[in-house]
Order: C-alpha cells, then sequence, then structure tokens
C-alpha cells in the first residue's frame, strides 16, 4: 500500500486486506470450536491479542496514514510499530502451531495405546469365550454320557429281565 502510487492499486490491495481478513475470521472461528486444552486455548487468546494489536496498527498507523499520502510517516510506522507487531504475532501463532504439532503426536500415541489395549482385551475375550465354550462342551458331555450310560443300563436290566421272563416261559 505505502509503494502504490496509484489509488486505485491503494484500493485493490484495500480489498485484499478486507477479504483476507473475513477469511481469517472464518477460519479462527472454525478453529476456536476445535480448543480442548486450557494451553491450547491460552495460546490461541495470544495469537488473537497479538494479532489485533497487529491489525490496529496496520489499519490506523499504516494504512491510514499512506491513504492520506504520507509516505515517510507510514514507512516508519511499519518499520518501528508494525514489524515488531508481527513478529510477535508471527511468534505467537508458531507457539499455538508448535503446541497443536505435539499435542496430535501425544493423541496419535494415546489412540494407539488404546487400540492396542482394546486389542489385547478382545484377545482376551475371545480366549474367556473358547475357555467357556470348551467348558460347556464338556459339561453337556459328560451329562449326556452319563444320562446315556443310566438308560443304556436300564435297557440291559429290562432286557436281562424279559430274556428270564422268557425263558421261564418257554421252559
Amino acid at each position: 500500500h505505502i509503494l502504490c502510487e496509484d489509488d486505485d492499486q491503494k484500493r485493490a490491495i484495500e480489498k485484499e486486506i478486507a477479504e483476507n481478513r473475513a477469511d481469517l475470521h472464518k477460519a479462527y472461528e472454525a478453529y476456536e470450536k476445535l480448543i480442548v486444552s486450557p494451553r491450547s486455548r491460552e495460546l490461541y487468546q495470544e495469537a488473537l491479542n497479538a494479532r489485533a494489536a497487529y491489525v490496529k496498527v496496520r489499519d490506523q498507523e499504516v494504512v491510514a496514514v499512506s491513504k492520506l499520502g504520507k509516505r515517510k510517516e507510514a514507512e516508519a510506522a511499519l518499520r518501528e510499530k508494525l514489524s515488531p507487531l508481527m513478529k510477535k504475532y508471527s511468534e505467537a501463532m508458531e507457539a499455538l502451531r508448535t503446541h497443536n504439532a505435539e499435542q496430535s503426536v501425544q493423541s496419535t500415541v494415546e489412540m494407539a495405546q488404546k487400540l492396542n489395549s482394546a486389542r489385547q482385551g478382545l484377545i482376551a475375550g475371545l480366549v474367556g469365550a473358547l475357555v467357556v465354550g470348551v467348558g460347556l462342551a464338556f459339561f453337556i458331555t459328560r451329562g449326556t454320557r452319563q444320562t446315556l450310560e443310566g438308560i443304556t443300563h436300564l435297557l440291559w436290566a429290562g432286557s436281562s429281565e424279559v430274556a428270564a421272563a422268557a425263558g421261564q416261559v418257554s421252559g
């Protein structure tokens, strides 16, 4: 904006700044909904505060002064006031990015550990179900065998009595 001599170019830059501001506002709103930790919220607020200070100086002391044609004053404000605020804003955003990257790694590790625990629990559950199934099969088979042996014994005894009675009748 400062280097532009043409008012049309300045207006185009101002329009682009406004569009970028709206896009960033939407991005910040979307990001804010994803914040879960107090530290993330703190770093996010620091970034917002740094951005607000940067935008205020950019709009009021650089762009506004540049619009008035006071190029040297705008350049001085850019160099002396805006550049340090831009650095602070960049540092705040970098701190937030670094924290988010660390949180992502930590969340991935925790998720992998939980998945591994779930896998182990599933295997233990399947082994337990197999043991219970084998135990039930054993008891069912044993009970059935005992019942069949009892019936077989009764039938054997009954057939022996029938054979003895038949021998008495025929004899």
